[in-house]
């Protein structure tokens, strides 16, 4: 591929508003082109064998796509403001992360979705590719090529997506909702809210490629039964409505109303935007009380938040008895709200900086629709990202369409480029972006020993477990949350004594990156429990408790030591707060039956067994 492309084509004098004495497009280089497409395609790329097959390799491609852009000269850049915006985010989201509870592993990102700099990274990548290759001026071929490999990669979602509306799942998952290569239900309706807003306008035109989009968009929304995706899709179509011609209205027009039928005839989706189906309720109220819990939190950190990735430490600490008894007290790492998921990370001042690059959003827009040339892509990037943008005020980012939507903001937020990129500045940060892309492939490539690792556990084949957990180690070395993954697997198994200094090495690294994070503390109080430590136990428990007041595994564990300690009466309060917390859980209820017959108590042991036994299956 030609690092200096050809040319592709040329800009009648009829169009050229704006722009006097231009008389051609940019020219076209095949990397550019391989670049869009490898970004397009990465919603639909997932890596069979891994634990985790969506995250890691989905980053991975869209590392190598900047690279690949970075290959030839860059027609465009990013606006000096939005530039400026930029850079205060990132010292913000820098500062932020600095102070929080486990500095240098929020900085590079935490799981599920490590959104530091692994991920924010290929993020603002995508936004400065899309301001350097779609930009005001842009030539139409890098677009279209954009909306081709959007078009296939949401088939190929789409397709997946029915065989799992039919009950057929081809990634074998046992959730109800399993959000097809997305591997989230909402984040597969988000997609296809954004493929709907960014093509529907091409059918005025009789796009073939925007068709199959479109069509595929729709299902990816219907078949989420996501009533947040449902809220983006009307989004998506009003901005289309407001913004596009009369016959692009029309056309917007009956496609939500072909969508709307489709809603009402497929049960699930039906069924939870009546608000009907099991969980549809508690979803509404578990949310409800996240955020709530959430502006607690934002309380006692306002001006920086707790920085990227320190929800998942700092949110147990605000996590109430009721929420705890609806949803558990599982690992939160959103509060399931970009605009709260923004304001965690960084504060009030993230939340500013990022209303202000709105606000360029919006006004770019308005410019840009008063340009013949421009307008119907800037119509059709605002459209998407409207959508996807209100599906995300229940959602949060992720790697499986938020590079897309920070590609088409970039597109809105570029200009021509006056000079050229000096090519040893191109090819040093070609390289960087190469880099990047092999880290992400070794992580990603580290989870399939991983899933080998657990198997091998659940197989009782210790030896094995721990060569395959090594491998993974070794090809994610960066990552403390993996040996505390690790390190959690080998604890909860009957015999971890067995695994002596293995257990040791990975639970100490992951309690030195996350001094204050209370499933770890768990872990080694657990652990110090099992190997006879049983002063070592209760300290991390106890310190676990405050990090966590409301977790009703901490109860149970801290019961069963402070037993073993024949301290009774805290032994008794534990188990029974657990209970509380957990009441659909037997366990606790089985536990405090034992310590109410080590003090003589039968009535009480017997009644605990009863309701135990109630709740077994």
């Amino acid at each position: 591929m030609s690092g200096s492309g050809r040319q592709a084509g040329v800009r009648p004098k009829s169009v050229r508003r704006g722009q006097p004495g231009r008389s051609s497009y940019p020219p076209v280089s095949g990397w550019h082109v391989v670049a869009l497409w490898l970004l397009g395609l990465a919603p639909a790329v997932f890596l069979p064998g891994a634990l985790n097959r969506f995250v890691f390799i989905k980053l991975a491609l869209g590392a190598v796509a900047i690279a690949c852009a970075l290959m030839a000269t860059l027609p465009g850049r990013v606006q000096r403001s939005s530039r400026v915006v930029l850079i205060l985010a990132g010292i913000t989201l820098a500062l932020s992360a600095l102070l929080g509870q486990a500095p240098l592993a929020q900085l590079i990102g935490r799981a599920p979705r490590y959104e530091g700099f692994v991920a924010l990274s290929v993020y603002v990548g995508a936004f400065l590719m899309g301001a350097w290759l779609l930009g005001p001026g842009a030539n139409p071929v890098l677009r279209s090529h954009l909306v081709r490999a959007t078009a296939v990669a949401a088939s190929l979602i789409a397709l997946v997506a029915v065989l799992e509306a039919f009950g057929l799942h081809p990634l074998v998952t046992s959730t109800s909702r399993p959000g097809s290569l997305l591997g989230n239900a909402t984040e597969q309706g988000a997609y296809g809210v954004g493929v709907v807003g960014l093509c529907l306008h091409a059918l005025v035109r009789r796009d073939r490629w925007a068709l199959g989009a479109v069509v595929a968009g729709g299902v990816l929304v219907v078949t989420s039964a996501s009533r947040g995706a449902l809220l983006g899709l009307v989004a998506a179509v009003i901005v289309t409505v407001l913004l596009g011609a009369p016959q692009v209205r029309r056309v917007a027009v009956s496609f939500l109303g072909v969508g709307v039928l489709a809603v009402l005839a497929v049960p699930l989706t039906r069924q939870r935007l009546l608000m009907q189906s099991p969980l549809s309720h508690q979803t509404v109220s578990g949310r409800g009380l996240e955020w709530t819990e959430t502006l607690r939190l934002l309380g006692q950190h306002p001006l920086l938040g707790v920085g990227p990735s320190g929800f998942l430490d700092a949110s147990p600490a605000v996590q109430s008895a009721q929420y705890v008894r609806l949803a558990g007290a599982g690992r939160l790492d959103s509060p399931h709200s970009l605009p709260l998921q923004i304001a965690d990370g960084g504060g009030v001042v993230l939340l500013l900086i990022a209303a202000v690059l709105g606000w360029f959003l919006v006004r770019t827009v308005l410019t840009l629709r008063r340009d013949v040339t421009d307008a119907p892509w800037a119509i059709a990037a605002a459209a998407a990202i409207a959508g996807w943008a209100t599906v995300m005020l229940t959602h949060f980012t992720a790697p499986g369409s938020t590079p897309l939507f920070c590609l088409l903001a970039g597109s809105l937020l570029g200009e021509p480029r006056p000079r050229p990129v000096r090519l040893v500045v191109r090819r040093v940060a070609a390289a960087t972006a190469t880099v990047l892309g092999v880290v992400l492939l070794l992580a990603a490539i580290a989870e399939i020993p991983l899933r080998d690792g657990l198997r091998a556990l659940a197989a009782g084949d210790g030896p094995a477990a721990v060569r395959s957990f090594g491998t993974a180690h070794t090809l994610r070395p960066w990552d403390a949350g993996l040996d505390a993954q690790i390190a959690h697997a080998l604890i909860a198994e009957p015999s971890p004594e067995q695994f002596g200094s293995v257990v040791d090495k990975y639970l100490n690294r992951a309690r030195a990156a996350f001094p204050e994070d209370p499933w770890t503390l768990t872990d080694a109080g657990l652990y110090a429990g099992q190997t006879g430590r049983l002063t070592d136990a209760l300290h991390n428990l106890d310190h676990a408790h405050r990090v966590a007041p409301n977790d009703a595994e901490i109860y149970l564990i801290r019961g069963q030591v402070r037993a073993k300690v024949n301290n009774t009466a805290g032994a008794i309060a534990d188990l029974r707060a657990s209970a509380s917390l957990a009441p659909n859980n037997p366990m606790p209820l089985q536990v405090l039956a034992d310590v109410y017959r080590q003090v003589g108590q039968t009535t009480l042991a017997d009644a605990a067994l009863a309701q135990a036994s109630a709740l077994e299956p």
